[in-house]
């Protein structure tokens, strides 16, 4: 099935994360990292999970350089055929959250800030904002 994913991080120091070119420089908190998967979303989840568990080395996304670094705290996701990805950031954007700039968005046809969002240092108010833009978006969500 295709879908969208939101992947729930918590980083417990700065760090400064250098992909190609870019610094990214994230203090600690809680992070939400918007993806699509439109070639099956059990599939992109997995390839997340092994990252994050360092059973593969292959760095191809902006997220693989940070899960390594991360604590992975849920992953909620929904399906659909079309990338709603965009429209999950902005609703997280227009909840009052900043989208680290240039940062996991660079196939991005919506002009997007980024991809990676920081959500403040609450990991329920974190999640509670999470649900929210989905449901405000009226999508059907689920949590791992």
């Amino acid at each position: 099935m295709k879908g969208s994913y939101v992947l729930m991080l918590s980083i417990d120091k700065k760090y400064n994360i250098e992909i190609g070119r870019r610094n990214f420089c994230l203090i600690k908190g809680i992070y939400a990292y918007v993806g699509s998967a439109l070639n099956g979303i059990n599939g992109r989840i997995n390839r997340h999970l092994k990252t994050f568990m360092g059973l593969t080395n292959n760095m191809h996304w902006h997220i693989d350089y940070l899960l390594p670094k991360s604590n992975l705290l849920f992953i909620i996701y929904c399906h659909s055929d079309r990338r709603i990805e965009c429209s999950i950031v902005k609703k997280l954007e227009e909840l009052g959250f900043n989208s680290i700039k240039n940062f996991g968005n660079s196939d991005c046809k919506s002009n997007c800030q980024g991809h990676l969002i920081y959500l403040g240092n609450e990991i329920d108010k974190a999640m509670n904002s999470i649900k929210l833009a989905f449901s405000l978006l009226n999508l059907e969500y689920y949590l791992l």
